[in-house]
């Protein structure tokens, strides 16, 4: 029984209500990123507007992490949009890689009392996010409940899919640029090289985005808002790391 669980949990194969409307009910996305804490959000967000050249998305986001013995899997609630998130990142300061799972949920207090019993419940986090759009990077200022103000800059990088592992041929699918449409491989090799070029290619857009930016590495965060939240709390998960009082309070 606990063999199957852990399964169930790594994959995230949860049935979700999924809304009937036109946008995706789920989706997988690769990415290059970095967090980091600012002392300056306002100033951050000055530049931001001048680089994208539009005023950014701002939503309050509410997330909800559950035990998971690989990777990361929140609930997601903000506005009129709720999703089941599973991703996996490793602990790091520097840019590293990312992989996200999304299922949208029409029914996010079923689906959260659901996920509790099953998973148990390792504590909550709100915030208020800003994003902005810089060329191929989606960039958000987010001001946390207990924790203070961060960015965090996310690059997209190409997903590969079917993958043979017979013949080693395989294909890209990106939805950032055509160019990387729907490129298919003979060999494995040719998709590895590939891939890893892209990868550096991300790991540069990165670190370019942060020297403009001015964001050090002194700033830079290796794991989660969770994860510091649950620092922030000697450890302790559950509903104790839930934020102490601030302004988010009356969310």
């Amino acid at each position: 029984m606990q063999s199957s669980m852990l399964s169930t949990t790594k994959e995230c194969n949860i049935n979700t209500h999924v809304s009937s409307d036109n946008r995706t009910a789920s989706k997988t996305l690769n990415t290059i990123e970095i967090k980091a804490y600012i002392d300056d959000i306002e100033l951050l967000a000055g530049r931001l507007k001048a680089l994208a050249g539009a005023v950014p998305l701002e939503r309050m986001q509410h997330d909800t992490f559950y035990a998971c013995t690989s990777g990361r899997l929140k609930l997601r609630c903000s506005g009129k949009t709720n999703e089941l998130i599973y991703y996996q990142r490793v602990n790091d300061y520097g840019p590293k890689q990312a992989r996200y799972q999304y299922s949208l949920t029409s029914n996010p207090g079923a689906l959260r009392h659901t996920l509790a019993g099953a998973f148990g419940e390792t504590g909550r986090v709100r915030k208020y996010r800003q994003s902005y759009k810089v060329g191929e990077a989606s960039i958000h200022l987010d001001k946390v409940a207990g924790l203070g103000d961060f960015i965090e800059i996310k690059v997209e990088t190409p997903t590969c899919t079917n993958f043979d592992s017979q013949c080693g041929c395989g294909s890209f699918s990106s939805t950032f640029t055509d160019m990387h449409s729907d490129i298919h491989y003979e060999t494995h090799n040719e998709l590895y090289i590939d891939m890893q070029e892209e990868r550096q290619r991300g790991i540069k857009a990165v670190e370019d985005l942060m020297t403009i930016l001015e964001i050090d590495l002194f700033q830079l965060v290796d794991g989660a808002y969770m994860d510091l939240i649950i620092e922030r709390n000697g450890g302790v998960t559950g509903s104790s790391t839930r934020p102490i009082k601030s302004e988010f309070d009356n969310w």
